[in-house]
């Protein structure tokens, strides 16, 4: 056991065992562990959502990251896209212009080359991959709730014919997401 150090650094003749105690173990405030009581804030945004199942978005013109916003998914119908329903439609320069961020992911495509959401039994996972698609989206909705301040009572699906049945899907299975629904 070595002998305690008095404060000019000098051995102490005058040791106990009390004062060869184990040291002191205080943390110097910058080598602190960071406080793990709150998520750590995300970096950039990613350029897509989705992971491997990339989606585009759309921010509104005139986003204030103080000010939380709608979002709107807008899914596709059987053998179409996101961005050809987004041409059909025209949602992202309304959305983008009225303060509500856009989502428009694509479904998986199937073996014969078509685009689909696994909505329901008759709907139209025709070749059975068993696609969780109520996953995927539910994690698209988490994703942008992460980079970007979004009101979790003003999200909603907009779907065309199987994503209709997709935008039903999700409001019965993730109620707790979806204000609502249009089909």
């Amino acid at each position: 056991v070595g002998t305690p150090l008095t404060d000019t650094n000098e051995p102490s003749d005058t040791a106990t065992p009390e004062d060869t105690a184990a040291p002191d173990t205080t943390t110097v405030p910058d080598t602190a562990a960071p406080d793990t009581g709150s998520p750590p804030e995300p970096g950039p945004p990613p350029f897509y959502l989705g992971g491997d199942r990339p989606a585009t978005y759309f921010m509104p013109f005139d986003y204030d990251k103080t000010v939380s916003i709608p979002l709107l998914i807008s899914l596709h119908g059987f053998t179409g896209s996101g961005a050809g329903q987004d041409i059909y439609f025209g949602l992202s320069k309304v959305t983008q212009k009225n303060g509500v961020m856009l989502v428009i992911p694509d479904g998986t495509t199937n073996p014969d080359g078509n685009q689909f959401w696994n909505a329901t039994d008759a709907c139209c996972d025709l070749w059975g991959s068993g696609v969780d698609d109520v996953a995927y989206i539910s994690g698209l909705i988490e994703e942008a709730q992460t980079y970007f301040n979004i009101d979790p009572k003003r999200v909603y699906l907009v779907g065309h014919s199987n994503g209709g049945f997709m935008s039903m899907r999700m409001a019965c299975d993730r109620s707790d997401l979806i204000a609502g629904v249009v089909n």
